[in-house]
C-alpha cells in the first residue's frame, strides 16, 4: 500500500469512529445537501434519522446508506412547518413510551437477553427524543448529579 492509499485508509478508519454510537436527525435529507450530510454522518458511524417532505427522495437516501452498511430510519417531516416538527417529536416520544412498556414486560420474565435488548431500544429512542428536544444525555446526568448532591 503506497502512502496516499495508507493515508486515505487511516483517514477513513478515523472518520468512521467519530460518530460511532451517535444518533443524528437530518431534516431535509431528501435534498442534495441534507442527503450528503446524512451519508457523511452514516459513513462516520452515526445512526441517522432522515426526514423530509418527499418520501421517495428520503427513501432513496436511506437505501444508499443501508446499502453501504449504515443504519437509517425515515419519516416525512416538513422542517419549515412547526406542526410537522411537533408531530415528529410526538412520534419519537410515543416510541419511547412503547419501548418502556416492552422493557417492563421483559423485566418480569427471566430472559436476560430480551430484557437487555428492550433496554437498549428504550435508551436509543430516549436519546433521539432528548436530541429532538435540544438536550443531550449529559443534561440528564447533570440533573441526577444535582438531585443527589443534597
Amino acid at each position: 500500500m503506497d502512502f496516499k492509499s495508507s493515508f486515505i485508509f487511516a483517514k477513513t478508519k478515523i472518520s468512521s469512529m467519530i460518530l460511532q454510537n451517535k444518533n443524528a436527525v437530518i431534516y431535509g435529507a431528501g435534498g442534495s445537501l441534507g442527503g450528503a450530510v446524512a451519508k457523511a454522518f452514516a459513513a462516520a458511524g452515526a445512526r441517522v434519522f432522515l426526514t423530509g417532505r418527499n418520501l421517495a427522495s428520503v427513501q432513496k437516501c436511506a437505501d444508499e446508506i443501508l446499502a453501504n452498511g449504515g443504519i437509517a430510519e425515515i419519516d416525512i417531516v416538513d422542517a419549515l412547518d412547526e406542526a410537522s416538527i411537533k408531530n415528529h417529536i410526538n412520534k419519537v416520544a410515543q416510541k419511547v413510551g412503547e419501548e418502556a412498556i416492552e422493557m417492563v414486560i421483559e423485566a418480569k420474565d427471566n430472559n436476560d437477553e430480551l430484557f437487555l435488548s428492550e433496554g437498549a431500544d428504550l435508551l436509543f429512542h430516549y436519546l433521539i427524543l432528548l436530541h429532538a428536544k435540544g438536550f443531550a444525555l449529559k443534561d440528564v446526568t447533570e440533573v441526577l448529579r444535582q438531585r443527589h448532591k443534597k
